[in-house]
């Protein structure tokens, strides 16, 4: 198995670092790839099978019905007797559940490597990826677990019920340290305890299309204890992935007015950490991720929750799920953000941009030309000619159109700047406040040239270049432009002059966004 792994983790290194520029300047990243995208136009063989299915689907429905029903008594049941002997009492869910997969069309479901040596030695069931209700269904079929579930979960009527019975653990994403810390101990002693049903979690914390893997959260994996990797795949006239548009209960009937689906399992043998892995929950969760890439012939992706959450709220716009391609985990890195709540904030203001480029994309094709830039510029009563200056600024590729993204580095760079305006002592200024001002006035470019930085100070703030700054253009070797280690000396010596074009590029940010 040691070349498969080693083969797989090559590959998804080379995914991980695709498209990622090395040039500062034009620092964007995309990604070709959309997990939360699902295509199914109606075939002309389902429109012909409506009418012959239509009676088929009603015994179905009354089969998934009466599961439902049996359930929920064998759930009102057990709630009767005490915590220990409730998973006894709520085995016939295994069979339920069962029936309503035959329910949807799954006749058969092709596993490998159900019980093997180990299997029941594994106290976290690591199941990717996650696609759709069905999933969960499987696995209680087959394992009877405990989730680990959101705290609403159990206030929900019926369902709260089901999670609370099956030992499910409820957890508050946005809890202080403190009580995450619980969460884990909680997690870790169920974990070890061979009484108790095995932890299922869906590590990627949320849906995609089934045809790659997102990448998993590290919270998964800090318990430390060994993980039993389950791989899932569905092989289906209909995909039955619950994202974009089919995330619906409507969407599941379709799936139903199939005649036959498949489900394919594949059981990877309990991996236990190593020493270095347990210290290290995020590397625990990426090798893990890489042997379930390998096994199950599905490549990684770097997307997660906050790549679906943007999906969801640019399709809810008007936008097309092909709109706007790219990856807030590289997003991350590429602006150097740290700390979860610098996350939040790049997250929350692309959230509150989106609407303004709403506003300005008139044609609804993602991107934004100058004609329609100017226009927006001359509604919030900002100067045409300046607006005209950044448009260049702003866009990186040099195509004469401005896309999400570049405006999004744009807007965040120039925030974070405005932040630091009030450092001017040399030490006190960062590398990735000089990374900020390289970006904007390299303007897309590999290096920062003389004319850009004359037109932002004559055009955008009415001054020449003084001989402190034109001295840094006049050596040899100096004709392409300053690089971002000439610039750097430029930025600490001279910056309360280069401030200047950056604060009236900020004025114009402010207004965008609080427009």
């Amino acid at each position: 198995m040691g070349d498969g792994v080693n083969t797989a983790l090559g590959e998804c290194d080379e995914l991980l670092s695709e498209k990622r520029s090395e040039v500062p300047g034009s620092a964007l990243v995309g990604s070709g790839h959309n997990p939360f995208y699902v295509n199914t136009p109606w075939t002309w063989r389902e429109r012909v099978c409506l009418v012959p299915m239509a009676p088929v689907v009603v015994c179905r429905g009354f089969l998934v019905a009466g599961a439902f029903l049996l359930a929920t008594v064998v759930v009102l049941v057990a709630m009767l007797f005490p915590k220990g002997r409730r998973r006894i009492m709520i085995s016939p869910l295994r069979w339920l559940s069962r029936l309503v997969l035959l329910a949807f069309g799954f006749w058969w479901i092709h596993e490998e490597g159900r019980g093997e040596e180990g299997e029941r030695e594994a106290g976290i069931i690591c199941a990717a990826p996650h696609a759709s209700l069905l999933d969960v269904l499987y696995l209680i079929y087959r394992w009877q677990p405990a989730f680990v579930a959101k705290k609403d979960v159990r206030a929900m009527p019926l369902i709260g019920w089901f999670a609370e019975v099956m030992h499910s653990v409820f957890v508050d994403r946005h809890a202080n340290d403190a009580t995450t810390a619980q969460y884990k101990t909680e997690i870790r002693e169920m974990a070890r305890d061979p009484g108790a049903p095995p932890v299922l979690v869906f590590p990627e914390g949320t849906c995609g299309n089934g045809e790659s893997l997102l990448m998993f959260k590290r919270g998964a994996f800090e318990p430390g204890v060994g993980i039993l990797p389950v791989c899932m795949r569905y092989h289906c006239p209909v995909n039955p992935a619950a994202v974009g548009l089919n995330s619906g209960w409507s969407f599941l009937l379709r799936v139903m007015f199939q005649w036959r689906n498949r489900l394919e399992v594949k059981v990877l043998p309990v991996y236990h950490p190593s020493g270095n892995e347990t210290s290290d929950p995020v590397v625990f969760a990426t090798r893990v991720q890489r042997l379930m890439s390998e096994a199950s012939g599905l490549p990684c992706t770097r997307h997660t929750l906050a790549d679906m959450y943007f999906q969801w709220e640019a399709t809810q716009d008007g936008f097309s799920a092909d709109s706007f391609r790219f990856v807030f985990a590289d997003l991350y890195e590429n602006l150097d953000i740290q700390t979860r709540e610098e996350r939040r904030a790049l997250r929350e203001m692309m959230s509150h941009l989106l609407k303004r480029w709403k506003k300005m994309d008139a044609d609804r094709d993602g991107l934004i030309d100058e004609t329609e830039f100017l226009g927006y510029v001359n509604e919030l009563e900002f100067e045409v000619s300046l607006g005209k200056l950044l448009f260049q600024q702003f866009d990186l590729n040099r195509d004469g159109r401005v896309e999400f993204l570049e405006l999004a580095f744009a807007c965040f760079a120039l925030q974070r700047l405005a932040e630091n305006g009030d450092r001017e002592e040399p030490g006190m200024i960062g590398e990735r406040e000089i990374r900020d001002a390289y970006r904007f006035y390299a303007g897309g470019l590999e290096a920062v040239s003389r004319s850009q930085v004359h037109d932002l100070l004559r055009l955008g703030c009415e001054l020449s270049i003084p001989p402190e700054i034109e001295r840094y253009f006049g050596g040899a070797g100096k004709e392409e432009g300053l690089g971002l280690d000439d610039f750097a000396s430029l930025y600490r010596e001279q910056k309360n002059y280069l401030m200047r074009p950056l604060a009236v590029a900020c004025s114009l940010v402010m207004r965008m966004m609080g427009g």
